[in-house]
C-alpha cells in the first residue's frame, strides 16, 4: 500500500482501469462456467490442490493446508451468493485472526481446532459448527496433532447485498 500512497493520479487511474479490465475478462469466464448449471458433485469429482495456489494470503502454513471448491462459479455451478468448499489444515499450525470476507458458516468435519471469531476463541472439534459475522477477522489455529477439515459455506466474494427471499410452498404441493 505504501507504493500506492507514492504513486502520481494518472498512474493510479492507470492502474484502476487495467485492473477493472482484468476484472471484467474473468467475470465473463466464470459467468461462462455458471451456464454448466450443475446441481451435482461425486466425491470423485473433488479436485484438491495447496491453498496456496489459490488463496493470495501470507502464511508460513500455506504449504501444508489443502484446499478444495465445491460449489462455486468456477467449478459450474449457476451460483451468486455463497460458495461452499473444504479445507484442510495440517497439525501444529498456527495463523491467527487472518482475515475478513462476508458472512460465513464452517462446518468441522474431522479434527479439532481453535477458532477465533473477532476478539473470541472457540475450541472446536469434528461436528461443530461456527458463525463468522461479515467483515469480522477470523481464523483457525491447529495447535494439536491431527490435521483439523473444516467445509465453510461462504458469502461470495463481491456479493454485498442481500435479495429477499421468502419460504413459501408452492399452491399445488399444499395439504388443503
Amino acid at each position: 500500500m505504501e507504493e500506492m500512497s507514492k504513486a502520481n493520479s494518472p498512474d493510479i487511474w492507470r492502474r484502476r482501469q487495467v485492473l477493472l479490465h482484468e476484472l471484467g475478462l474473468i467475470e465473463n469466464e466464470i459467468n461462462r462456467r455458471r451456464q454448466q448449471d450443475r446441481h451435482l458433485v461425486r466425491a470423485e469429482d473433488l479436485v484438491w490442490e495447496k491453498s496456496s495456489a489459490s488463496q493470495p494470503r501470507k502464511a508460513e502454513a500455506d504449504e501444508a493446508e489443502t484446499y478444495c471448491r465445491v460449489v462455486s462459479p468456477d467449478v459450474g455451478f449457476n451460483i451468486h451468493n455463497f460458495r461452499i468448499f473444504i479445507t484442510q489444515g495440517a497439525p501444529h499450525t498456527s495463523r491467527g485472526r487472518y482475515h475478513t470476507h462476508g458472512e460465513a458458516v464452517k462446518y468441522y468435519l474431522s479434527g479439532r481446532a481453535i477458532e477465533y471469531v473477532g476478539e473470541n476463541e472457540y475450541q472446536v472439534k469434528a461436528g461443530d459448527f461456527v458463525f463468522i459475522p461479515a467483515n469480522t477477522w477470523h481464523g483457525t489455529q491447529n495447535p494439536y496433532d491431527e490435521p483439523v477439515k473444516v467445509m465453510a459455506i461462504q458469502q461470495m466474494p463481491g456479493t454485498s447485498l442481500q435479495v429477499p427471499a421468502p419460504y413459501i410452498y408452492r399452491a399445488d404441493e399444499l395439504d388443503t
